[in-house]
């Protein structure tokens, strides 16, 4: 197993492992160990067991479990285990099969019969062999979580550059309709308006007929104006988020009557343009289901700025709905506004949690990860 500085952000399974820079250490540690224990084996092995009172009573009682239970070389597992441990399976095998080369001639002894050879090699083995898989587990589920969060990024992206080029399009047609369809609308009122004050010669049904343009005129360019709001508030780029949602919930108490509640906590700081046009349009989006479903007669809307991110709730007490687990059943069932949140809060890596049940009302949790805050002058 590689480590986290070879190659790719850290994983999981790199918790195991030594840092390039403790490798030689751990490298030594091993090999020293090793050493000294098949200078051991080799040096001492024909002394055992000794009479009582011999000077190597101390090498019988380290080994005297290995010789009791046929379980020869047994402690070589000692600097097994920690390199495997420490270096990962790939460094490690080759440690391993040092090592159990070395002591093989130590176990090797036909005279004790094959079952104390295999007992031996069992249990010299089986606990490596048990280290390495678990080992190649953990790499193998962090390979794929780290291809599944890859996966969730690069789709993030693509939403986030798509909601930008959305974004784009609508403040271009929002442009477009206010600079011309709403500018000949008012001319047009303002020509209807001239020949109404200045022609006294002009019949009753001429007057009606140009006092019925003007009025018209007027609607309709007020009525552009609403749709250019809704496709891109000005708003929201001179005056900043939260001016932006105060006009949000003053227009849906103006269309509605909902008696709408706003607090605001915590020191307000700028968020990234993508992040404030994204919340922007969740909220949008909730205000405008409780408008059209939910029936509602109090909306409250909390806004809490922390250093670690924005956090937004939106309550109302209308009718409420089942909401899905799977965010792609929102597809299906036809609610596609939901799906639209949830899409927007994953473009900017934010959190969104609907809770709602029929008749209890709906609320929405809205969470940012955002980095260091600017507070705003």
């Amino acid at each position: 197993m590689n480590s986290a500085t070879d190659q790719g952000p850290p994983t999981e399974a790199d918790a195991f492992l030594a840092p390039r820079r403790h490798r030689a250490l751990h490298y030594g540690v091993t090999a020293a160990a090793g050493a000294t224990i098949l200078f051991l084996y080799y040096a001492y092995a024909e002394s055992l067991p000794t009479p009582p009172g011999h000077y190597l009573d101390w090498f019988w009682g380290i080994f005297s479990f290995e010789f009791r239970n046929h379980v020869l070389g047994v402690l070589i597992l000692v600097p097994i285990l920690y390199a495997a441990l420490t270096l990962g399976w790939k460094r490690s095998s080759a440690v391993v099969l040092a090592l159990l080369a070395g002591v093989a001639p130590y176990v090797v002894d036909f005279s004790d019969g094959a079952l104390t050879l295999f007992e031996s090699f069992s249990l010299l083995v089986v606990p490596p062999a048990l280290v390495i898989s678990v080992e190649m587990l953990l790499a193998s589920n962090a390979r794929e979580r780290q291809a599944r969060a890859e996966k969730t990024r690069e789709r993030a992206e693509v939403m986030r550059q798509s909601f930008a080029i959305q974004e784009d399009e609508r403040r271009r047609i929002a442009q477009e309709l206010h600079d011309t369809v709403a500018q000949t609308l008012l001319v047009n009122a303002s020509t209807a308006h001239n020949l109404l004050t200045g022609n006294g010669s002009a019949t009753e049904g001429t007057k009606a007929a140009l006092e019925a343009i003007k009025h018209n005129s007027l609607d309709m360019a007020d009525e552009i104006r609403s749709i250019c709001q809704d496709l891109r508030p000005s708003i929201l780029d001179h005056l900043g988020l939260i001016s932006a949602l105060k006009w949000l919930l003053d227009k849906l108490n103006q269309d509605t009557g909902v008696d709408v509640q706003f607090v605001l906590t915590g020191e307000e700081y700028e968020l990234r343009q993508d992040e404030s046009v994204a919340v922007f349009r969740i909220v949008q989006e909730a205000l405008n289901n409780i408008k059209k479903h939910a029936g509602a007669t109090m909306v409250k809307v909390l806004i809490a700025f922390d250093p670690g991110g924005l956090m937004i709730l939106i309550q109302d007490d209308g009718e409420g709905f089942e909401p899905f687990d799977d965010a792609h059943r929102y597809a299906l069932s036809g609610k596609l506004g939901i799906l639209g949140m949830k899409e927007r809060a994953e473009s900017i890596d934010a959190a969104l949690q609907i809770v709602s049940s029929k008749s209890s009302g709906a609320e929405i949790r809205l969470k940012t990860r955002s980095g260091t805050p600017q507070s705003v002058a």
